[in-house]
C-alpha cells in the first residue's frame, strides 16, 4: 500500500511593489509647447464645447441629444486622452517635486531641512503652486465631465427623467467652472 502525502500547496503572491500616488501619472503628453497659445487652443475649445453642453441642458425641453452628442463628439471621452490636453500646457512636475514625493519619510522625519542657513525644502516656489492649481482644475474638470457624461445617459435612459436636468446643469456648470479657473492661470502666455 503506498502512502500519499497530500501537503497543502502554498499559492504565491505576487504583492505590487509600493509607489506613492502624489504625483500624476503620466498620460503621454511631451509638453513641447507648454505655456504656448497653441497648446492652450484644445482646453478653449473644452471650454466652448462645456458651455454649448451646458446651454444645450438648460434648454433641452426634454431632449438631451444634442446636449450628449456634445459631449460624446467634442470631448475626449478617455480621462487620459482629456488630461492630456491640459498636460501639454501645465506647468511641468519639477525635479524637487519628485525627490519630495520619492523621499516624503525622509522629509517629514527631517521636517524640510536642506542644509544650515536654507529654507526648508517643504517650501513652495510659485511653479509649483501654479502646477498645483493647474492640475487641480484639470482634475476637477474631468470630474465634472465624467459625471455629466453619466448623467446623460442616465436622463436618456428613461423618457420620464428626461426634465429632471438640475444634477446634470450642476455638473457641467462644476467642469465649466474648473476650465475657467485653469484658463484665468494661464496669463502669461507665449507666442511660440
Amino acid at each position: 500500500i503506498a502512502l500519499s502525502v497530500h501537503m497543502p500547496i502554498l499559492s504565491t503572491h505576487v504583492v505590487p511593489s509600493a509607489y506613492a500616488a502624489n504625483l500624476p501619472t503620466s498620460n503621454g503628453a511631451l509638453g513641447l509647447k507648454r505655456g504656448s497659445k497653441e497648446a492652450l487652443a484644445p482646453i478653449l475649445q473644452l471650454q466652448k464645447a462645456t458651455s454649448n453642453a451646458l446651454d444645450s441642458a438648460i434648454n433641452a425641453d426634454k431632449d438631451l441629444n444634442q446636449c450628449r452628442n456634445i459631449l460624446l463628439n467634442q470631448i475626449p471621452k478617455e480621462e487620459k486622452q482629456f488630461k492630456r490636453l491640459f498636460d501639454e500646457f501645465s506647468e511641468g512636475i519639477s525635479y524637487k517635486q519628485q525627490y519630495l514625493d520619492k523621499n516624503a519619510f525622509l522629509v517629514y522625519y527631517t521636517k524640510g531641512f536642506d542644509g544650515v542657513g536654507r529654507a526648508s525644502i517643504e517650501q513652495e516656489d510659485e511653479k509649483q503652486i501654479l502646477q498645483t492649481k493647474q492640475y487641480g482644475f484639470r482634475n476637477d474638470a474631468w470630474i465634472g465631465y465624467s459625471e455629466a457624461i453619466a448623467e446623460v445617459e442616465y436622463l436618456l435612459s428613461d423618457p420620464a427623467l428626461s426634465e429632471d436636468v438640475q444634477d446634470l446643469t450642476k455638473f457641467l456648470q462644476n467642469a465649466l467652472d474648473a476650465l475657467n479657473g485653469y484658463i484665468a492661470l494661464a496669463s502669461n502666455i507665449s507666442d511660440e
